[in-house]
């Protein structure tokens, strides 16, 4: 069925949509796949039958448009059952906007309690089964996109229909505990997610399955990639990241990926830059919390060039990021107060996923006490050095240069290669 790429369909941009009453070729729709990527290897891998397929991606490499494409081609060149699971209702519904963007109309059900049709993205559907458009035969095929709580709730139902094909988008936020429920119906599964992001939270104790690859805490692509007939991929660019961000954040994968990124700058400053400031021992100083609203206040205004782009920044555009609620608190609380409205400003778990023009990061260890596990997290680090695309300053004390670490060289060790992103990003 992959010769059917050869048919060389019209590439649609994302956000498109489709009028339900007019009439529409599907394959018309399809957007292109290069022969040899990594959609295109994904796609074969499902296609021919492959139980389980995980694709690894480094931060802003296009997560969703391959999962919006390997849909895309299933729900309109074969009649497999096609499910796609959610973390968060947003992602879900994101997520339907891009397929339905790309698939006949009413081929997406977006299956949210609580979602009505006018809330709906345009074409797609609210419910588990595909509406007929008056005077059509309807979608030859469809997909349902649900949350992954919601698809455990379906799969347990004594009457659930097995679903050809499970695709997990985001999977490292997942459990594994979770995407089994999941997938109980699934006869194949598809885990599409960035290794470097925080992981799940679970509030049940975990001590009994400690040291077990199966444990049903670990995050879902890390159980199910050790499957014996599990074929693993990595998508090997990121179009948001520059170069300096990419060598950066580099000891924290395990496989390799380089910048796609168009050349990108922020006049007067480089793509990475630190601010350093005294070491307080208190994680919430005044004096410096307000050196991150100061830094943020300051960038608002810089000229930023990139493709089509030449204009000043806006407050919209810049994005503070901390590792603690009384953090975000504070920095917004002083932007608020010299009339600074539009930055966002959060913890790292609630901006993951997140992407702005300038970012300015707090380093976790900054008045922290030893290496704690919050403030030491690989995930963490990672999502607060990737969620820029043109600039970054990355505030911190200078005091974790002189904790006593064992392995600080060896990138292997998690303790090294936290001191080696901070390393680069202090350089």
């Amino acid at each position: 069925m992959l010769g059917h790429a050869d048919l060389d369909p019209v590439l649609i941009e994302p956000g498109t949509t489709v009028d339900a009453d007019a009439v529409v070729d599907p394959e018309e729709l399809l957007p292109r796949i290069v022969v040899g990527s990594v959609t295109a290897r994904a796609l074969y891998q499902v296609w021919s039958g492959r139980s389980v397929t995980v694709v690894d991606s480094p931060p802003g490499a296009g997560k969703s448009t391959l999962v919006r494409d390997v849909v895309a081609h299933l729900v309109t060149r074969s009649d497999k059952p096609v499910a796609v699971a959610t973390f968060t209702r947003e992602q879900a519904r994101d997520i339907a906007g891009r397929i339905a963007a790309v698939t006949a109309p009413n081929a997406v059900c977006l299956a949210l309690r609580g979602l009505e049709q006018r809330d709906a993205p345009p074409g797609v559907v609210i419910g588990s089964a595909p509406a007929r458009t008056p005077g059509t035969a309807g979608p030859v095929n469809h997909v349902v996109v649900r949350t992954v709580a919601a698809c455990a709730g379906a799969s347990a139902g004594r009457d659930a229909p097995m679903i050809g094909l499970l695709i997990v988008d985001e999977a490292y936020q997942v459990t594994f505990a979770d995407v089994l429920s999941a997938s109980a119906k699934a006869e194949q599964i598809l885990l599409v997610g960035d290794p470097g992001q925080i992981g799940p939270v679970t509030t049940s104790n975990p001590a009994m399955w400690q040291g077990r690859p199966d444990a049903p805490h670990l995050r879902a692509p890390e159980v199910f990639g050790r499957r014996d007939d599990a074929r693993i991929l990595h998508l090997d660019a990121s179009y948001r990241l520059g170069p300096d961000t990419v060598a950066a954040i580099a000891p924290l994968y395990d496989f390799p990926f380089a910048s796609a990124r168009p050349h990108t700058t922020l006049a007067g400053h480089r793509e990475i830059e630190s601010l350093q400031v005294p070491v307080t021992g208190d994680p919430n100083d005044p004096g410096m919390l307000a050196a991150v609203a100061d830094r943020a206040h300051t960038l608002i205004g810089t000229h930023l060039t990139g493709p089509g782009v030449r204009r000043a920044l806006e407050p919209t555009d810049v994005a503070v990021v901390v590792s603690h609620n009384a953090q975000a608190s504070v920095v917004h609380a002083l932007l608020r107060g010299r009339d600074v409205d539009g930055v966002t400003v959060g913890t790292a778990d609630s901006l993951q996923g997140g992407q702005w023009a300038a970012v300015v990061a707090l380093d976790p260890l900054t008045g922290a006490e030893g290496l704690p596990a919050h403030a030491m997290s690989l995930g963490r680090l990672c999502v607060m050095a990737s969620r820029h695309y043109a600039h970054l300053t990355w505030v911190h004390d200078g005091a974790w240069r002189d904790t006593p670490a064992r392995d600080l060289d060896t990138a292997v060790d998690a303790i090294g290669r936290a001191f080696q992103v901070r390393r680069a990003l202090t350089a």
